[in-house]
Order: C-alpha cells, then sequence, then structure tokens
C-alpha cells in the first residue's frame, strides 16, 4: 500500500484564521473521522518497507 496525502474538504481554500466557526468545526469534525483510517494506512505502510 503507497501512502498517500490527505485531501481535505474545500472550505474555500481558507486559512484557519478566516475560517467562520462553523467552518472550522466542520474542518475538525472531518480530520477526527480520518484518524482511524490514516493509522491503519500507515501501519500498511510501515509493514511494507
Amino acid at each position: 500500500m503507497e501512502y498517500y496525502p490527505w485531501e481535505a474538504p474545500h472550505f474555500g481554500m481558507k486559512s484557519f484564521d478566516e475560517m467562520s466557526k462553523k467552518e472550522a468545526k466542520q474542518f475538525f469534525n472531518w480530520y477526527v473521522k480520518q484518524i482511524p483510517e490514516r493509522i491503519k494506512v500507515l501501519e500498511e505502510v510501515r509493514r511494507n518497507t
């Protein structure tokens, strides 16, 4: 398995400083949901190197 970078949902390509509270919360929730899958990917990459 190859490691691939995260593809975050687009929030208008704003910096965190420019995001509204709602946008920041949406990004945070998306980010946290990705953690289990990213751990699996990293473990698989580690096993195969």
